[in-house]
């Protein structure tokens, strides 16, 4: 009997019961020829563990064309051939061969004469159409001779073909070769059945494979997209509740400070009024000793008389600067404006600069930034002033950074709108900061790409801006840079979008 241990091995490298039990059937006869004789050296087909190795190697590898010159190699070995070739069916009279091996490497390959395809074509005819279920396949012996004659150049004097078959369907053919005349056994056929079986399993098994890792990569991609999206989502909900939060600040306070705003008129005018008043009483009593000359004295009333106008000037100014930011930050955060509208562009910008005024300053680089704008006569678009608003933020707020790495220059940043034709305008942001190096620029719109410091950056400035403007706004956003030399980043938004 066959040892069990080798028949577990077996059993759980077949790909159904059915293979299993004719490959221990064949294995099994096998066995008893080999008790039976009493020749020493018994033949390699006759020793199942040498069987079982050739389908370990055939099954080692998972690429299929790795597993087709295994399948050649061990076949050729075992059943001591001349040649064995593959033939694979890409239709029923379409066909070519695909792997061979040759004992003699000196003999003319089937591969090297691609004009050879005749025999894989009458392969193909012939045994395409066999199912699985049609293990004991065997060509007729006129179709046999028809092949040998159509390979009677690469010295093939008989012939066995078996199917191979993948899912069930059928694949390909194995072809062995003898280059002498010969009967093929009915023992070399049945193992050669066995080893097409095999074969079509190992070929399953790296479809199986191949298309899991094309799931998990798909599966990875898809992963990694709603990563982005969530963080993006994230990222859009953070500025969302910042709009609600700064149009909410800003209403809060442009109340009282429209209070003061008003009242400061009247302050400056019942100053006025008070001072004549005291210039009046002082006059009054210029002759005479005035009973309040040092109360005088000690109030400083000449000072204050010169510094009130100044503090009622600086309140006013003060209220105007404030009522100037809240007006920004309404117009930036644009709460009562969700839908699209028709606004004038340059006044988001405006907003944003203002917004920003802070950073233009000589605070982090020791000089202040020279802001130059160049406006076109442009008309009112039709767009999402919220969301165009935080592009610009974005933009600029990255023009400052790469600012802030030069010392060696005047940084300088211009604003320049034009309007292309008839149906588009431009938006042109430039400064003379480091630059994007070359290798840099293809990935500056993706996700999560930054090349400033961690902790400095999220990445999704660029991307989040890049969406707003391509996507949302059926616009382009474009960027030109030489390192060292500055950075320029251009907007071009259609007039009269369509954001339904």
């Amino acid at each position: 009997m066959i040892d069990a241990e080798w028949l577990q091995e077996l059993r759980g490298r077949c790909r159904d019961e059915a293979t299993f039990h004719q490959i221990r059937s064949l294995l099994q006869d096998g066995h008893d020829a080999e008790h039976r004789s009493t020749d020493v050296d018994v033949p390699k087909h006759q020793d199942y563990r040498l069987f079982i190795r050739a389908i370990e190697r055939i099954r080692h590898s998972l690429n299929c064309s790795d597993i087709l010159q295994a399948a050649v190699r061990e076949v050729l070995a075992y059943l001591s051939l001349d040649r064995v070739m593959i033939v694979q069916f890409e239709t029923s009279l379409s066909a070519r061969f695909v792997a061979e091996a040759i004992e003699d490497d000196n003999d003319l390959s089937v591969l090297a004469t691609p004009e050879q395809t005749n025999a894989a074509f009458l392969i193909a005819e012939n045994v395409s159409g066999v199912t699985a279920s049609q293990c004991r396949f065997d060509l007729s012996s006129a179709l046999e001779c028809t092949l040998i004659e159509q390979l009677q150049r690469f010295d093939v004097r008989s012939i066995a073909v078996t199917p191979i078959f993948c899912s069930d369907l059928s694949w390909g053919a194995l072809v062995a070769c003898y280059h002498n005349p010969r009967p093929v056994s009915f023992r070399i056929r049945e193992l050669l059945q066995q080893f097409g079986l095999s074969i079509g399993s190992a070929l399953d098994h790296a479809d199986l494979l191949e298309q899991t890792q094309i799931k998990t990569r798909k599966l990875a991609t898809t992963l990694r997209t709603l990563q982005k999206t969530q963080t993006q989502l994230i990222q859009s909900e953070k500025m969302a509740s910042l709009g609600q939060l700064v149009a909410g600040i800003a209403h809060e306070i442009n109340n009282p400070v429209n209070f003061i705003y008003g009242n400061i008129s009247y302050i400056r005018d019942y100053t006025e009024d008070l001072m004549a008043i005291v210039e009046a009483y002082q006059a009054q009593f210029s002759d005479t000793v005035n009973p309040l000359a040092k109360e005088i004295e000690e109030l400083e009333l000449d000072f204050i008389r010169q510094d009130l106008p100044r503090l009622v000037s600086s309140m006013h100014n003060g209220t105007t600067r404030i009522r100037q930011i809240v007006q920004s930050l309404r117009t930036f955060s644009r709460h009562d404006e969700a839908e699209s509208k028709r606004i004038d562009i340059h006044s988001g910008i405006d907003s944003v600069i203002l917004l920003l005024r802070h950073r233009f300053e000589a605070v982090d680089l020791h000089r202040e930034i020279l802001v130059e704008r160049n406006y076109a006569d442009l008309p009112p678009i039709h767009c999402y002033p919220a969301a165009l608003n935080q592009v610009f933020i974005n933009l600029l707020t990255n023009a400052i950074d790469a600012l802030a790495d030069r010392t060696d220059i005047d940084p300088k940043i211009s604003i320049t709108t034009a309007r292309l034709d008839p149906d588009y305008i431009s938006i042109t942001i430039r400064d003379n900061g480091i630059g994007i190096l070359p290798e840099h620029q293809p990935r500056i719109f993706d996700p999560f790409f930054t090349t400033k410091p961690p902790g400095k950056g999220t990445g999704l400035g660029l991307s989040v801006s890049y969406q707003i403007v391509v996507e949302t706004h059926e616009g382009e956003l474009t960027c030109e840079s030489v390192p060292n030399e500055g950075c320029t980043l251009t907007i071009e938004l259609p007039i009269h979008a369509d954001l339904a």
